[in-house]
């Protein structure tokens, strides 16, 4: 579902019970209990899938980008969306933005029901209400890949990087945009063994803020490795690691970061 992006305002820190409470008492409704479960997973952030069939045509198309969602924390997320609409003069009352590029916005709208919202899409220019769908539920069916991005084929990069690797590039590569050299960039510099205090740094920093998965687990299995073989073994440290593991919907990283948990209650 999620390809987590962890960027300020989208990717908030782990959702709690007081945090949909606060947010349901301040905008006076229910949240759907589909949006609620999904921030459970990861409060916020980009979608594997980042695009909605429509019912209805908007800008001639029967498909709309949706390419991440909002997640719920104090003063933020969601709960900006006072100040959201308002910069653009139109009333928040019984609406909650959960996406949208400030032109746009998708909103739960409650203006009929306090506990169903539909789901709108709002033009932020007119004040428009366009519904999208009865129910946020409906959302979950239609989400299909946007099938307008274009891919790159990046495997001659990593080819290349394989006939002369360095560390240099290596450490290029862990900050590109791109999965695969990411991923290979890691594998690299965690094989040369060098820079060791800059590269646990780096790993903490990816598998909290990395929006690919499959860097996340790669991120996660290396740290704990490096806490089993106790080249991460104060207790600080391990702690530092177990906070920078986010809840994940894999199950390596559930697995790694479990491990990594006991490893700190047994020292």
């Amino acid at each position: 579902m999620w390809r987590p992006f962890y960027a300020s305002g989208i990717v908030l820190e782990k959702l709690t019970k007081e945090d949909v409470w606060k947010a349901e008492e301040h905008f006076g409704v229910k949240l759907p209990r589909e949006y609620v479960e999904l921030l459970r997973i990861q409060n916020g952030g980009y979608l594997l899938k980042d695009s909605i069939n429509i019912g209805v045509e908007i800008d001639n198309e029967h498909t709309l980008a949706i390419d991440y969602l909002l997640g719920i924390k104090e003063d933020k997320g969601i709960m900006e969306t006072g100040y959201l609409l308002n910069e653009w003069g139109i009333d928040s009352n019984h609406l909650i933005v959960i996406s949208g590029d400030g032109h746009y916005f998708i909103v739960l709208d409650y203006r009929e029901d306090q506990n169903n919202p539909k789901v709108a899409y709002l033009i932020s220019d007119s004040g428009e209400l366009i519904e999208l769908f009865p129910t946020f539920y409906e959302i979950m069916n239609e989400l299909v890949p946007d099938e307008s991005e274009i891919s790159y084929d990046h495997e001659e990069e990593i080819n290349q990087f394989l006939r002369n690797p360095n560390l240099v590039d290596a450490k290029k590569l862990v900050n590109s945009e791109n999965e695969d050299l990411i991923y290979q960039g890691i594998e690299y510099w965690n094989q040369t063994g060098k820079d060791k205090s800059e590269f646990n740094r780096l790993l903490l920093h990816i598998v909290q803020q990395t929006k690919f998965l499959s860097v996340q687990a790669l991120g996660a299995e290396i740290l704990w490795k490096k806490v089993a073989s106790e080249e991460i073994k104060e207790k600080p440290a391990i702690q530092a690691v177990v906070d920078s593991i986010p809840d994940s919907p894999l199950d390596l990283v559930k697995e790694c970061k479990q491990r990594i948990v006991e490893e700190l209650n047994g020292n």
